[in-house]
Order: C-alpha cells, then sequence, then structure tokens
C-alpha cells in the first residue's frame, strides 16, 4: 500500500455528468421545440376558427335579414314568422332585429340594447365591450327599409374552443414528450455505458500495473479512444521499466566501482598513516554512497514491475515485537548520542512474514526519528493485534514538516529543507516499496504546528 498522506483543498470541484448533461440538452430542446410547436399551432388554430366564426355570424345575419325584409311592417305586427324557431345556440350567436332605432326582436338571452349603437357601414364587423366581456358583431342593415340585423358573438366563447383544444392536444403532446424523454435518456445511457466501463479500467491502471485496455468496441470514436489510451500506457510502461532498469544496472556498477575505491583508500591509509584521519573522512564518504546505492538496488528489487517479488521474499513466521527490541538496540548508540528515550505500548504479536522487510522497514523509520528530532526527544512506539488486525504506531515529538512536505516525503531523493542532516532520501521511498510488497497500509501524520511525526502501520491478521 502506499503512503496517504491528509489531503487539504480550499475548493471543491464540482462534476458534471456529461450523461445528464446530453440528457437535459436533448430534452430540454425538445421541450422547446414542442412548446413552439404548440404555441404556432394555437396561433393558426385561433386563426383559423376566427375566420370560420366570422363566416358563420355573417352567413347567420344574412339569413336572418332575408327572413326579417320579407315581412311588412315588423313593429306594428310584433311578431316574425319563423323566427321563433331561430336560436342558433349551437354557436352562441346572439341576434338583434332592428327598426326605427329600436330593437324588435332579440334572441331569448339577447338584449333589448343594440349590441352597435351607431353602425357607419351597410355591414361588416365590429369588436365591443360591453358588460365586462368582448364581443365580435357583424351588422347587416337597409336603409331603404329601415332594417338592421345584428348577430353577435362572445370572444369568450371563441376561446372556449381554442383552450380545449389546448387540454387535449397539449396533454396527448406532453404524453409524447414524456415517452419520448425516456427513450432518449435510455438511449443516451446505453451510448455513454462504454465511456464509464473505459473511465473504470483507466482509473485501475497504476504503475505498477499499466496493461492496454481491451478494445472491443465497434465504433470509431470509442475505438479511437482506446487505442490512443493504449498508447499511452505502453509509453508509459517503456519508459518507467527504462528508468528502473537504468536505475538498477548503474546502481549495480556504481557499488562495485565503489568497492575497488574503497580497498584503493585502504591500503593508501595503511601506507601512509599520517594521513589516516583524511582517508577515513574518504572513506566515511564511500559508504554513505554504497548505502545509497545499496538502497536503490533494493527499490528496484521490490519493484513489482520486474516480476513476483513474492518469489524473492523469505516468509517465516516472525515475533514483531522481539524484532523490533532488536532494531532499537542497534540505534541504541545513536538514541544515547542525543539523550533520546523510547516510550513503550506493547503487546507480543507474531506473523507470518518477511524478517528482512520489516527489519529494514523499522530500521528507516526508527533511524529518521533519531536524526531529525532535536536531543532529549522522545519516541512512541505502540503494538497492539486485535481481532481487526495488527496496528503498530512510532510517534515522534520532532520539528516535523508541512502539508507540502508531507505529500512528498515517500518519493525519491526528496528532503524536506531546513533539516541540515545528511541522507540520500530514500528511506521512506524504501519503507513505502516494502509496505506495498507486505500489503501493509500506512498513514502519515505531522503533529499540530508541525510538532513530531507518526507513522501508523496496520494490516490484516496473516495466515500461514
Amino acid at each position: 500500500m502506499s503512503f496517504v498522506p491528509p489531503i487539504f483543498t480550499g475548493q471543491r470541484v464540482r462534476n458534471i455528468s456529461l450523461k445528464w448533461l446530453l440528457i437535459g440538452s436533448v430534452i430540454g430542446a425538445m421541450a422547446l421545440f414542442w412548446a413552439i410547436s404548440i404555441a404556432i399551432i394555437l396561433a393558426v388554430t385561433w386563426k383559423e376558427s376566427a375566420k370560420t366564426y366570422d363566416h358563420n355570424l355573417k352567413e347567420s345575419a344574412h339569413l336572418l335579414f332575408h327572413m326579417a325584409a320579407q315581412q311588412q311592417d315588423l313593429s306594428s305586427t310584433g311578431r316574425m314568422d319563423g323566427l321563433e324557431d331561430y336560436e342558433m345556440e349551437t354557436d352562441r350567436q346572439y341576434y338583434q332585429i332592428i327598426q326605427n332605432g329600436a330593437v324588435i326582436f332579440h334572441s331569448r338571452k339577447g338584449s333589448s340594447v343594440p349590441f352597435v349603437t351607431q353602425t357607419h357601414k351597410k355591414r361588416g364587423f365590429y369588436d365591443v365591450e360591453r358588460n365586462g366581456s368582448r364581443w365580435r358583431v357583424f351588422s347587416l342593415r337597409s336603409r331603404e327599409l329601415d332594417l338592421e340585423v345584428q348577430v353577435a358573438q362572445s370572444i369568450k366563447q371563441r376561446q372556449a374552443l381554442l383552450w380545449e383544444m389546448v387540454e387535449h392536444l397539449g396533454g396527448q403532446a406532453l404524453l409524447v414528450l414524456l415517452v419520448l424523454s425516456l427513450i432518449i435518456a435510455a438511449i443516451i445511457y446505453v451510448v455513454l455505458k462504454p465511456l464509464l466501463s473505459i473511465a473504470e479500467q483507466v482509473t485501475d491502471r497504476h504503475p505498477n500495473h499499466l496493461d492496454v485496455l481491451p478494445n472491443p468496441y465497434q465504433t470509431k470514436e470509442l475505438h479511437a479512444i482506446v487505442a490512443a489510451i493504449n498508447t499511452l500506457l505502453g509509453s508509459l510502461k517503456q519508459a518507467l521499466q527504462s528508468e528502473r532498469q537504468f536505475t538498477a544496472n548503474a546502481a549495480h556498477e556504481l557499488r562495485t566501482h565503489l568497492a575497488r575505491l574503497d580497498m584503493k583508500v585502504q591500503l593508501l591509509q595503511r601506507k601512509q598513516p599520517d594521513l589516516a584521519h583524511c582517508f577515513a573522512d574518504i572513506r566515511s564518504e564511500i559508504g554513505s554512497y554504497t548505502h545509497m546505492v545499496s538502497n536503490l538496488l533494493l527499490l528496484a528489487r521490490l519493484d513489482p514491475s520486474n516480476g513476483h517479488i513474492e518469489a524473492h521474499i523469505h516468509f517465516q513466521h516472525l515475533d514483531l515485537l522481539a524484532l523490533l527490541q532488536d532494531t532499537v538496540q542497534q540505534l541504541q548508540a545513536a538514541l544515547n548520542a542525543k539523550h533520546m528515550h523510547i516510550a513503550w505500548d506493547v503487546q507480543p504479536v507474531t506473523l507470518w512474514s518477511s524478517a528482512e522487510l520489516w527489519h529494514l522497514l523499522l530500521y528507516n523509520i526508527l533511524d529518521n526519528a533519531i536524526k531529525y528530532c532535536p536531543e532529549a526527544s522522545r519516541i512512541d512506539i505502540a503494538l497492539h493485534q486485535d481481532t481487526d488486525g495488527i496496528c503498530l504506531s512510532i510517534a515522534d515529538n520532532g520539528h516535523g514538516v508541512d502539508e507540502a512536505a508531507l505529500a512528498q516525503l515517500s518519493q525519491r531523493f526528496y528532503r524536506a529543507l531546513g533539516t541540515q542532516v545528511s541522507g540520500s532520501g530514500l528511506g521512506l521511498s524504501i519503507v513505502n516499496e516494502i509496505c506495498q510488497a507486505l500489503n501493509i497500509a500506512v498513514h502519515i501524520q505531522s503533529g499540530r504546528e508541525h510538532a513530531g511525526m507518526k507513522f501508523i502501520f496496520s494490516m490484516a491478521t496473516p495466515q500461514s
């Protein structure tokens, strides 16, 4: 397992789903088209229905005028033959027969006051308002007969037909819109599902697993995307392998030459005893470089890309507490030199693992704590095992590091600024590789106000 330092961020990234964006865009465009279509249909319907209603008003007025003109002196007789059966209830038309300026006949629900009091045309349409309602009126008159017929229809009545059509047509159109929306959503989901599958496969890739993605897709776009990703993965894999191979080869060659150089310095030291202290400093530097090269070789050996590393690890029943105590004993001289002490909170733990790798892990963590802590510091070691597994924590009360450095501690050759302590910067990289090899989860914490470092190692109880 890799290091998982805490991450602090000031902004929350908002993820926008391409699937829902497409669904919303298509359905929104379709709904807009639906609304515009309904508006156009209603506008055309209103215009055509108005023409039809006007034609009916005109025909009714001509019929009534013809009936009235055939009878003489309507005002004196007080009746009009055939008019009692002409009520025009179907279209809610109301008529008035006007003679000598007075309404002498009107429909049963009509008014005794003319709809239009001053008509200036022999025939034509008028839009009037009466009792808060708007009316459409057709007037037909004859000056010779002093006869006028007015037929009116309420605009509200005309609109009733339009709203009835809106309810009928709009309800059906809305149902069609909902069905089409579901169909479009299903189609977009099916079309984009391969993209989600590709994203999941890419997410599973990491430096130790850069295998190419399967490419069974028939569409040109998806095939091109997967092909481009596979090309990138291949390039990354080749670059990483070249880097790791170079590191291993270079480290091996350097260690050989450093060993030869150390032997020559030893010979010179024997031949020139008066310069022994100078040669001792040189050998110390050579020893540091040799240690760094050995660490590079170890990292190359632990790299999962080099094959099944489990075959190169010797597993055994391991007394972790005894190994921890032995490691502290090896570093006791360094602890005494800085007047540091260990605070123990441990219990015996036995597991099936590699003693060699565990020793390297513990040695690097404790050695770092001793190097980077001031004098008279304390190192707290806690080791416990329960039903959930094994937990080991190693904490110091040194200076710690800031959040930016915390995220980079496991990088090779990285060293925090201002420590004024010599080192190769590979110790925590080795710890990281060992944790991956042994399936150990590790979490690094830096104390409040950068006071101290704490390493927490945890794993499920291994089975032999």
